[in-house]
């Protein structure tokens, strides 16, 4: 049962955060500044919602690529799912304004890194699991 929810794809909770921000406040929300710190240089960094959202996919790529390394029909399962998830998002890129953002099209870009590393680590995790890889 718990192994079967590493099918689902981690990508899915940022792009559910991505829509939940949007959608209750508008897309404007996404460049509202959540901290504000002054460096001994005198500049300023600034943590927008857009920022939060794209770190919290970086994190969510790295916790796929590590499942990646996984074998059997869990992992394939996952690595399809992800890449179907790319798809939709990549059309909502495509086709509706809220999601026509620098924010949206680098969660999108993580989605494909993770669909695309996602069948090669598995194919290569796939290959020394059996034996098959020579060289």
């Amino acid at each position: 049962m718990i192994r079967s929810l590493n099918i689902i794809p981690l990508q899915l909770f940022a792009v559910a955060a991505y829509c939940w921000v949007v959608f209750s406040f508008g897309a404007g929300a996404l460049e509202h500044v959540l901290l504000s710190i002054t460096l001994p240089t005198t500049g300023i960094v600034r943590i927008t919602v857009s920022f939060v959202l794209v770190q919290l996919m970086m994190l969510f790529l790295l916790l796929e690529l590590m499942k990646a390394a996984q074998t059997g029909w869990v992992s394939i399962a996952n690595n399809t799912l992800s890449s179907l998830v790319f798809i939709a998002a990549f059309g909502l890129f495509l086709t509706v304004g809220a999601f026509g953002t620098a924010t949206w099209l680098l969660l999108c870009s993580a989605m494909l890194i993770d669909g695309l590393c996602g069948f090669i680590i598995g194919q290569i995790a796939a290959k020394r699991d059996f034996g098959l890889g020579i060289g």
